[in-house]
Parts: structure tokens; C-alpha cells; sequence
């Protein structure tokens, strides 16, 4: 029992090195992984907007859009479509 206790200490002891290097490994890939997940997050952030057809008809289209704008929102499309 006394010789298991003794091998057990001495694997921890010679894996923490690795450890602390794979650490360093991990901080050196941490830029990449950071922008990917700005990618993704950017990605999630996208919302769809739709203006109703009396915003239309009383000349609001400019105000909320600058509303957005204002905020920091950027408009990445627009169209118009009208249902007959």
C-alpha cells in the first residue's frame, strides 16, 4: 500500500510540468479562439426588423432607422414588399 501511495505521488509530480506547458499551449491558442467566438457571437446578433405599413404611410422609415443607427446598428439590407 505504502509503495502504490509512493508511485502516485511520484506520477503527480512529474505531470504537473506538462500540465503548466500544456497551460502555456492553451493561453498561445486563446487569440484564435477568442475571434472565433466574436464570429460566432456577431453571427448571433443579427435581427430582423420589419416596419409596419403605417410607420410606412406616416414618413417614419427615416426616424427608425436613425434610431438604430444611433445605437450602433448598421443595416445590412432592405427591401420593400407589398401584399395585394
Amino acid at each position: 500500500m505504502q509503495a502504490y501511495a509512493a508511485n502516485a505521488r511520484a506520477a503527480r509530480a512529474t505531470s504537473r510540468p506538462a500540465a503548466a506547458s500544456a497551460g502555456r499551449l492553451a493561453a498561445a491558442a486563446r487569440p484564435a479562439a477568442a475571434s472565433r467566438r466574436a464570429a460566432v457571437q456577431a453571427k448571433a446578433e443579427i435581427s430582423y426588423v420589419m416596419i409596419k405599413p403605417d410607420a410606412v404611410q406616416r414618413g417614419l422609415v427615416g426616424e427608425i432607422i436613425s434610431r438604430f443607427e444611433r445605437k450602433g446598428k448598421w443595416i445590412r439590407e432592405g427591401g420593400l414588399s407589398s401584399s395585394l
